[in-house]
């Protein structure tokens, strides 16, 4: 589905004002911000905008999010109800200016139900979601836009020790109730594991008697077209970092997105799926080059 309103851009606040003092989850909060991460908001009910998810630029005028970030119960969001802030640190700073949104595409793979699905040991599990959306803007961007990894061209990028870079406007902690008005960027670096543990309690029979057992599980951190990252004592997305780049480390161009933030634990502490992008790489060129239809 594609919603076409073109819209003006506006001059809103966002900026690089100092950090809180408070962190991401394990993550660093940045001072400043040339990179492609965008911050997406959407207007209120009472008109007031909020930020709910994170982009990236991707080219001067399209944004890479989630399918997820896009729509509400199935129906995408009307587009005069959307718009990005670009170079912003800081959602509620001043004198940056915000882009709006003229049309946004979905991918014809997006499978709602796989969002919610765990295994039948309770652990989400990657799959084949198809977690991406792309929203192009109504006029282009300054900023160097990032590239998506062409998985034709680098066989196998997501290799056992991989490090790669998470960032996102999202929350700081599970407890952070926020204020999505002022929302901060911040990044963390995570090193991809072939295998993933997490550990659950379940009911077991033992010696005669049922109780709760603390059991490690053991899955592959690689599904059909998503991949896990994180865990236990370790960095991890959060609530608003939807849709925001993983971005692979060492590679030819210093922001490379290898991932998209999908779903995880509402904990926000024992890592979560990620959307793998270069499956996707064809569908997205073809909205770029706008001969999707």
């Amino acid at each position: 589905m594609h919603i076409l309103v073109l819209l003006l851009s506006l001059m809103i606040s966002c900026g690089e004002d100092e950090p809180s003092k408070t962190n991401i989850v394990k993550g660093e909060l940045l001072k400043s911000n040339n990179s492609p991460v965008v911050a997406l908001q959407k207007k209120s009910y009472n008109n007031e905008w909020f930020t709910f998810c994170t982009g990236t630029l991707i080219s001067k005028q399209h944004v890479l999010t989630a399918a997820h970030c896009s729509e509400h119960k199935e129906k995408i969001y009307n587009t005069e109800d959307l718009r990005v802030l670009v170079a912003c640190t800081k959602t509620n700073s001043n004198g940056i200016k915000a882009i709006n949104v003229s049309k946004v595409s979905q991918s014809p793979n997006f499978d709602r139900t796989a969002m919610t699905t765990r295994n039948s040991d309770g652990i989400i599990e990657p799959d084949n979601a198809g977690d991406i959306a792309i929203w192009t803007l109504a006029e282009a961007s300054n900023l160097e836009p990032a590239q998506i990894l062409n998985n034709k061209v680098q066989q196998n990028p997501l290799q056992d020790g991989a490090t790669i870079e998470v960032w996102g406007f999202g929350k700081k902690h599970q407890w952070d109730t926020g204020n999505n008005t002022s929302a901060s960027l911040a990044k963390a670096e995570l090193v991809f594991s072939d295998l993933s543990e997490l550990s659950v309690k379940k009911q077991v029979y033992e010696n005669g008697r049922h109780y709760k057992k603390k059991i490690t599980l053991v899955f592959s951190s690689i599904g059909k077209s998503e991949f896990y990252l994180g865990g236990p004592g370790q960095p991890d997305t959060c609530g608003g970092d939807s849709g925001g780049p993983a971005f692979l480390k060492n590679a030819e161009h210093p922001f490379t997105v290898i991932g998209i933030t999908s779903r995880g634990e509402s904990t926000c502490e024992r890592g979560g799926v990620y959307t793998f992008a270069p499956v996707y790489y064809d569908w997205v060129q073809g909205i770029i080059q706008g001969t999707d239809i």
